[in-house]
């Protein structure tokens, strides 16, 4: 498996679970569409699908949100690694 990387910002009025959501469902509708292999939405719905499940949300949206109550650019920086283990960090710019 290869490494991917996918940027998740909260937009206004939609923390980041519901941006997660909203990329995740946007990413199996178009995968359904597609007639051929599409590895980098495979790719990007495995992410966004162990993001939801098994990794700490709420932890996430209030650091996140936390951040971003003191003016920061905070996102959350996901990342599936070569054995297919999903990785999230806070980044700010």
């Amino acid at each position: 498996m290869r490494r991917f990387r996918l940027v998740l910002r909260a937009e206004r009025g939609k923390c980041v679970e519901t941006v997660a959501k909203h990329e995740y469902w946007r990413a199996v509708d178009e995968y359904m569409r597609l007639e051929g292999a599409a590895e980098e939405l495979e790719l990007k719905i495995e992410l966004l699908r162990k993001f939801l499940e098994e990794m700490d949300i709420r932890r996430y949206r209030a650091e996140l949100e936390e951040l971003q109550a003191k003016g920061e650019d905070a996102f959350l920086m996901l990342e599936l690694d070569e054995n297919g283990r999903a990785h999230a960090r806070i980044e700010t710019r």
